[in-house]
């Protein structure tokens, strides 16, 4: 189904995809699409956005076991900013106008605990920020090739429930 304008574009459209699933789509005046919600075969769904030109500018899908996914891009096209949702928890991923991260940040893999990693402007990591297993906060940083220069605290033990770190 297709709703025409008056200067005879298609201002929208709706559809059935081969798959069985459908498809909504917006356009411009002059008949760009910048807009469509959209199901894959497996019933998960996707919005799309883009600018009057029709470059993407923002995605956001759903995934089975997976969770869910939004994406920002910058005017260049390159992803500016990138968040996800899984069963371990969030995840923040924000990158420079060339696309290289610069800080990521989220649950650790398999842990309930949060990590924060600063990367350069080449995408190397040179600050990490997160928990031992023990809970405690750890801190590492490393040089501009990501080579490991210290981490704080090196080494410790708990001396007693509650006490905090001792250093080694």
């Amino acid at each position: 189904m297709a709703v025409i304008n008056s200067g005879g574009q298609m201002g929208a459209h709706m559809k059935i995809r081969e798959h069985g699933g459908g498809t909504l789509t917006a356009s411009t005046r002059d008949g760009m699409e910048v807009a469509s919600i959209r199901s894959d075969e497996s019933g998960n769904g996707r919005v799309d956005l883009s600018d009057v030109q029709g470059t993407l500018m923002a995605t956001m899908q759903t995934l089975s076991e997976r969770g869910a996914t939004l994406a920002l891009m910058s005017p260049n096209g390159k992803r500016a900013c990138a968040m996800a949702a899984s069963q371990d928890g969030g995840v923040l991923n924000l990158s420079n106008g060339q696309g290289s991260p610069v800080l990521v940040g989220g649950i650790a893999s398999g842990r309930r605990d949060g990590a924060l990693n600063l990367y350069n402007q080449r995408g190397i990591p040179v600050i990490s920020a997160g928990s031992t297993i023990g809970g405690f906060g750890q801190l590492s940083i490393n040089d501009d090739n990501g080579h490991r220069l210290v981490t704080f605290p090196q080494r410790f033990e708990s001396t007693q429930a509650g006490t905090g770190p001792t250093d080694q």
